[in-house]
């Protein structure tokens, strides 16, 4: 019985300082780091995209003045229809902003899968005893990695955030392509596509709030990452060398008779 306790305990501990898992952590993280670079690069077309929806909604505020300031009605239809095109314009643009949003979220959910392993296989792993390096470097990498994490939590529901608020934008600017044009309603319509305009541009506004929150917590996430690397390859490299010696230490040696055994 003590020696089957004993056989358990050996193969925990082992378990516990196996090298692997040094290696799936810093694999891991490793794929954590490339989707948060595709995450910022995809942020910079979302700044770009919500600036061209502002952009849209200038235009139509300038159509709309127009077609409530002039005393002709050919030219009030003329600046509806075209208040009604970049309505379309913002349609266009505030849906494909949400589209990469929620391309953004999925990454950020693999990211998020994958730093939560990492979290997970450091929690019990021991560098092996009798190097302190390594045990600092694990101290710092464990600490490192939960950052990370709470980072990468935090830019999720900013990113659905963004997704959010530009389809909503996208759903109010849909309703008003095609105002009615008629004579007696053209004041109306004009009435109709200024409120419309102006709630579209404050989901946009918030869209682009989230957009920078987005942007600097993805900042200091991918400086997160990058530093968990660097720990982690440390590691996975003392725990190599270590794995090297443990075989160096165990390789069977010929003794005097010729009879192979473990070295003396």
């Amino acid at each position: 019985w003590r020696r089957s306790l004993q056989a358990a305990r050996a193969m925990q501990v082992s378990a516990m300082s196996d090298p692997r898992v040094a290696d799936e952590v810093l694999v891991n993280l490793a794929v954590v780091r490339g989707n948060l670079q595709q995450v910022w690069r995809s942020v910079d077309e979302l700044r770009a995209s919500a600036r061209g929806a502002e952009s849209a909604l200038d235009d139509v505020e300038v159509e709309t003045s127009r077609a409530r300031l002039t005393t002709d009605p050919a030219i009030g239809a003329v600046s509806l229809r075209n208040a009604g095109d970049q309505m379309d314009v913002l349609r266009q643009r505030c849906a494909l902003s949400s589209s990469m949003a929620e391309e953004v979220e999925e990454r950020l959910g693999i990211a998020k899968r994958h730093v939560e392993f990492a979290r997970d296989r450091l929690e019990h792993y021991e560098p092996g005893t009798g190097n302190p390096d390594s045990a600092a470097a694990l101290s710092g990498l464990r600490t490192h990695v939960e950052d990370l994490a709470v980072l990468v939590d935090l830019a999720i529901p900013l990113a659905q955030g963004v997704r959010t608020h530009m389809r909503e934008a996208a759903e109010t600017a849909a309703a008003l392509t095609s105002p009615n044009l008629a004579e007696s309603d053209l004041l109306y319509s004009a009435f109709k596509v200024d409120r419309g305009t102006q709630t579209a541009g404050r989901s946009v506004v918030r869209a682009d709030e989230s957009v920078r929150h987005l942007d600097r917590t993805l900042e200091s996430a991918g400086a997160g990452a990058a530093r968990s690397l660097g720990r982690a390859d440390l590691l996975a490299n003392s725990a190599q060398d270590r794995l090297l010696a443990e075989q160096h230490r165990w390789t069977p040696a010929l003794d005097q008779s010729g009879v192979k055994g473990p070295p003396r």
